[in-house]
């Protein structure tokens, strides 16, 4: 179960990195608004009912929210998969995607529309154990 979520420092670092830039540069530019709404998607609900309640569809959300909010200036997509692999690691679940052109594809049909999160969230379902 996910407990540890990433924090707004985090994935700054993340996308700075991704950037091979400081974390100053990139913190100065990011739509804050936008990067928290994506960090807190995940762990929506009301009261005691989760919106999200699986870890997959967990990890499957925050990576759609960072992709299509694009809360940073360039690397979205890179950043939002990265930092749902570091979701996944932080909280001990094994997120074995395939490095190979079905990531990369399903990552691309994601910001440009052609798949809905539902659908991502499934596909990641297919690679999590833990």
């Amino acid at each position: 179960m996910i407990r540890r979520r990433l924090s707004l420092d985090e994935t700054v670092t993340i996308n700075a990195r991704v950037l091979d830039s400081d974390h100053q540069s990139v913190a100065r530019v990011v739509k804050i608004g936008l990067l928290d709404s994506a960090l807190q998607a995940p762990f929506a609900g009301f009261g005691d009912i989760d919106v999200y309640p699986e870890d997959w569809q967990r990890l499957g959300v925050l990576c759609s929210r960072l992709v299509l909010n694009r809360p940073f200036l360039d690397w979205n997509k890179r950043t939002g998969l990265i930092a749902m692999l570091t979701l996944a690691t932080l909280n001990d679940l094994n997120l074995d995607l395939p490095v190979s052109d079905e990531t990369d594809g399903i990552i691309l049909r994601l910001a440009a529309r052609d798949v809905d999160e539902e659908t991502f969230c499934l596909w990641v379902r297919r690679y999590l154990s833990g």
